[in-house]
């Protein structure tokens, strides 16, 4: 079975027709770095959903909060509507990992599993 090619995505450069080119196979450790750029470039919020998804594909599910929550901050405040796929993406990773925490209990640490877990759908109905 042949590996998929890279994901290279395009960012455009403020001001210019030219693009930043980053390729998903090397993303920075810290998605900070990543969300750096796109605001130094007034990038479109579904570029922050773009690299969210990336770091999650890339089991890094930290980085794509990371990600997202930075692309909500950014977001104008008047613009909620531009937020929503954003939002919908961070409720579901919240969802996804309570799910984890709760179909892999570790012995002895069930009540702060549960506890964290209950967090976690708490931050996810809380958007």
């Amino acid at each position: 079975m042949a590996h998929p090619a890279p994901r290279v995505i395009e960012v455009p450069i403020d001001n210019s027709n030219d693009v930043l080119e980053i390729d998903c196979s090397q993303l920075p450790e810290h998605a900070s770095e990543i969300c750096d750029i796109l605001e130094n470039e007034g990038s479109a919020l579904r570029f922050y959903r773009l690299f969210a998804l990336e770091y999650y594909r890339q089991g890094l599910a930290e980085e794509a909060v990371v990600a997202l929550k930075r692309g909500i901050a950014s977001a104008k405040a008047n613009d909620q509507t531009a937020k929503v796929p954003l939002l919908n993406f961070l409720a579901g990773v919240y969802v996804h990992k309570a799910k984890a925490m709760a179909a892999a209990p570790t012995a002895g640490a069930a009540p702060a599993a549960d506890g964290g877990r209950e967090m976690l759908l708490q931050m996810a109905t809380a958007l």
